[in-house]
This record gives structure tokens, sequence and C-alpha cells, in this order.
């Protein structure tokens, strides 16, 4: 079992959460991939079609309000995140350098990344198979990467 699976799924749920709260006009939804990368990483990325810039507020660090405090979370957890451009909107993401920390000989197939993340996203209340995120699939017109 992974060391990090908890990291990912809080990151998932933040910039998911993030993007139904303030990315997402009325009418339109977000698109989630969780792309496995060389050497047992991770990217999750969280496509929307609103406006602005995700950014962590300097203000919450002084005296911590109702908000602000996902980001914080996903850049203390991820290896690396930002933001990037799409038409129309924008591609929050994260990275996971390893997700094995403490097992050296950890499996990092596609397969058992997916598994892990399964087990700790299963939510019937999410409405959302979690099958049909993580299937590899081409993403739709306008929601791939810039």
């Amino acid at each position: 079992m992974t060391a990090r699976a908890d990291d990912v799924l809080l990151c998932v749920s933040e910039l998911a959460t993030n993007a139904l709260v303030h990315g997402v006009p009325p009418g339109r939804g977000f698109l989630l991939r969780l792309l496995p990368q060389d050497g047992g990483g991770l990217r999750v990325e969280v496509h929307d079609s609103g406006d602005g810039v995700p950014a962590i507020p300097q203000s919450e660090t002084e005296q911590p309000g109702e908000g602000g405090r996902g980001l914080f979370l996903v850049a203390e957890l991820a290896d690396k995140w930002g933001v990037g451009e799409r038409s129309p909107g924008k591609v929050v993401w994260c990275e996971f350098a390893a997700l094995w920390r403490d097992e050296p000989e950890a499996p990092t197939e596609e397969r058992e990344i997916n598994r892990i993340i399964d087990e700790r996203m299963a939510n019937p209340a999410v409405g959302v198979p979690i099958e049909d995120v993580l299937r590899e699939t081409p993403a739709p017109d306008g929601y791939g990467p810039s």
C-alpha cells in the first residue's frame, strides 16, 4: 500500500471542491484526470471553465478564515502544483513524484495506482463511478493541457 494514497486523495478532493465552488459557471462541469508518471509518480489535473487564477491567500496564514486552506494543503502535500491556461478556463494540477516512499519494492503499474485510489475514493454520494474517472480515455475537445 502506498504511503501517499491519503495525500493524493486529499489533493484530489481539494482541487475538485475548488473547481465546483469557484471554477465552474452554472450549467458547466469540470474534468478530473489522474495521469500516471514515469517512476511511479502521479499527476492530478482538474480542468474547469471558470475565470480567475487560484492562489494561496497570504492573509490566511495570519488569521485563518473559513476558506483558503485547500491550496495550502495541496502545496504542502504534493511535490509540485500549479495553474495552466486553457480556453475557456484553467487547469489546476499537482504532481506526486513517487507514491511509494517507504516501500522500495512496491509496484508502479497504473492498475495498482488506480486500485489504491479507487479504494480510498469509493463514495456512492459523489454520483460518478470512480471507474469512469480513472479510465484512461482521451480528454474531450477543449479539456486537454495547453
